[in-house]
């Protein structure tokens, strides 16, 4: 007697690939019937919830294997409150009279396995038939030991380009699904107006979510801290002003991509993406959105003259707000940059059939944890990622962790070394240096994006130094705009008199030690840097918080630039990684090894000058994410355009 084989899935809707595939792969196992059980949450899609109701996800799949021979149907799970497929399951159905338990899984699932609700128990207790389509690799090395023997149980299954997400978008969108399900799966749809809030103009109402309320209460209950503090209550104000989705008109005609940077770091990023898409595609429109001061002010720099280039202020996660932008820009792709995901804004492009892509994806343990204990408000919105292209594996594990579903997932690389301009020279270095009175055969040390409580401990490390290396000029450049004044009063109090980049030209120094420079303009650290002839990049000496864990040193190491950092660069972990295996960077624990090394290059330029090319090589062989990336966003808005087509 043959065995029968269990099928499990959301079947959100059930379709023609589902039904060909499993019996396909049932009778290359050497297996009787197909026995459909319809999920109410997959191990791999914890908390998720359906579109369609558990009761029409049961009826269309009693439908689909209507008339269908060696097909039956087991409606257990699809009641159940937390994951399905539990070694309960296994064993309940061992006690309903079933000798083996075979279940039968998509390829795309196997690198989850291990994640799985008693993923360990489940493997000892149920045998996995997994269905692998012509050309599917996996990378059975990367599994525990126990799972990679599973490799012994692939069947081939034939490629059928069908998806449940496909066809609720087709549905949305009013087109056609038929043979793409069976006829009585296609008339349940229609007739019970299934799917139709997936429509980019259904929906489209204003209604106020749990989401709304909580974010609500948190700004409320949050106002006695930011209303008493001056810097913060202008900040919060500010946010309200400028960020609730008024935004300027831009020409509908273009095909749109909307990019979303943070703050600085990421729109530079933006850059080399933006000109790379224009290039490849011409015709395109681009909204480029940024949360921070000092990324708008740097976005201006980057597209304020750029005609096919709208730059905003990314909205506040209310619903009022993210609805008013994209109605206004109609984006038909959202790029958004590392870990920028606010639940709202990802469920409304949804609702509107506007695929939401996270580039250059990184999150760090910390983060990690705050997303996994906040995944109950936050409901599925990892699995409404149409892709995720993460720079290494580990950050792809986290993701796949918070819901991404696997073969939504790629590892790309970080286009962060992709921004950087590998040169010698920097145009307008020469009248940097003549304005802020730096002198030819004088020594420079640079030391950018600083951040609080750095600055005091550099400052009383220059002094000392000078006393070995009095030509030595030190050039300070915080991370913030609103700290140059801080920064300009500790120069002072430290004993130093100052040149500010900008009040330059400089003034005649009458103190003993040659003034500081503070760079408190946007837009010239990179200057700086060419003028260096050693390199500190800051918020990396002193524990900021997680948020605040390194600066760039991507930028100098381009140039050439013998570069040190401090222990705290969680937020480059993926470039260090690179430098650090290429022994191309100098990483100190504390300031008295920040000063030893100073010096220690300062007196060997020859050293200095090997690991800056050390560096600069590192930065050239790590290029080449961006095209990756673009390569992504591309193919997403290809599909677009053929489906509005359609």
């Amino acid at each position: 007697m043959r065995k029968k084989i269990c099928f499990g899935g959301t079947f959100n809707p059930i379709h023609n690939g589902h039904l060909l595939c499993a019996r396909a792969a049932a009778e290359a196992g050497g297996f009787g019937n197909v026995v459909l059980f319809p999920a109410g949450s997959p191990p791999h899609k914890p908390g998720q919830a359906g579109l369609a109701s558990a009761k029409d996800r049961l009826k269309m799949c009693k439908l689909a294997i209507k008339g269908a021979r060696g097909f039956e149907i087991d409606g257990r799970e699809i009641g159940r409150l937390g994951p399905s497929f539990t070694i309960d399951t296994a064993r309940q159905l061992k006690r309903d009279g079933w000798d083996e338990v075979i279940w039968l899984i998509g390829a795309d699932m196997v690198p989850a396995l291990p994640t799985w609700h008693e993923a360990d128990a489940l493997l000892r207790e149920v045998r996995f038939l997994i269905m692998a389509r012509p050309g599917t690799q996996l990378s059975w090395s990367s599994l525990p030991p126990a799972f990679q023997k599973l490799q012994e149980n692939v069947v081939q299954v034939p490629q059928i380009d069908i998806s449940s997400t496909d066809i609720r978008k087709r549905v949305g969108a009013r087109q056609p699904i038929d043979f793409l399900a069976p006829a009585e799966v296609c008339r349940y749809i229609t007739e019970h107006r299934l799917y139709r809030g997936n429509s980019g103009a259904a929906g489209r109402g204003c209604i106020i979510n749990h989401y709304d309320i909580a974010y609500g209460l948190g700004v409320g209950l949050s106002s006695p801290v930011w209303l008493a503090k001056t810097s913060s209550r202008r900040k919060v104000l500010r946010a309200f002003s400028q960020r609730m989705g008024r935004v300027p008109e831009r020409d509908l005609s273009k095909p749109g991509i909307m990019i979303h940077a943070v703050s600085l770091g990421e729109i530079n990023a933006t850059r080399s993406l933006v000109n790379l898409l224009r290039t490849t595609r011409p015709g395109l429109g681009f909204i480029v959105s940024v949360t921070t001061d000092t990324g708008y002010a740097r976005g201006l720099e980057l597209y304020g003259s750029a005609p096919d280039v709208t730059l905003v202020r990314y909205p506040l996660d209310f619903t009022p707000a993210v609805d008013r932008l994209l109605d206004t820009l109609r984006p038909a792709v959202v790029a958004l940059l590392e870990l920028e995901a606010w639940p709202n804004f990802i469920r409304r492009c949804a609702r509107r059939n506007i695929p939401v892509i996270l580039v250059n994806g990184r999150i760090t343990p910390g983060s990690f944890k705050k997303y996994r204990l906040a995944q109950p408000l936050l409901g599925s919105m990892f699995a409404k990622l149409h892709h995720v292209a993460a720079q290494d594996q580990e950050y792809a594990w986290r993701f796949i962790k918070l819901g991404v579903p696997t073969d939504r997932l790629s590892v790309t690389g970080t286009m962060k070394f992709d921004t950087a301009e590998i040169t010698d020279r920097v145009g307008g270095e020469e009248d940097l240096a003549a304005a802020v009175g730096l002198l030819p055969g004088q020594r420079v040390w640079v030391c950018g994006s600083t951040g609080p409580g750095e600055e005091a401990i550099l400052l009383p490390m220059y002094r000392q130094l000078l006393t070995q290396f009095p030509e030595l000029r030190l050039v300070i450049v915080p991370r913030k705009p609103d700290r140059f004044d801080e920064v300009a009063d500790l120069i002072i109090a430290g004993g130093f008199s100052v040149v500010r980049r900008s009040t330059s030209p400089a003034p005649p120094s009458l103190d003993w030690a040659r003034p500081i420079i503070l760079g408190d303009t946007i837009g010239e650290l990179r200057k700086f840097y060419a003028l260096a002839d050693v390199v500190f990049v800051g918020r990396t000496l002193a524990d900021l918080g997680h948020r605040q864990h390194g600066s760039d040193m991507i930028e100098p190491a381009a140039l050439g630039k013998p570069v040190v950092v401090g222990p705290f660069t969680a937020n480059f972990a993926e470039a260090m990684n690179c430098f650090r295996q290429a022994d191309a960077m100098v990483i100190v624990q504390n300031a008295q090894e920040l000063e030893r090394t100073i010096e220690a290059l300062l007196k060997d330029s020859d050293r200095a000058k090997a690991m800056g090319q050390s560096a600069r090589e590192v930065v050239r062989n790590q290029q080449g994410a961006t095209q990756r990336h673009a390569g992504i966003i591309l193919d997403t808005l290809d599909s677009v355009l053929t489906m509005k087509r359609g």
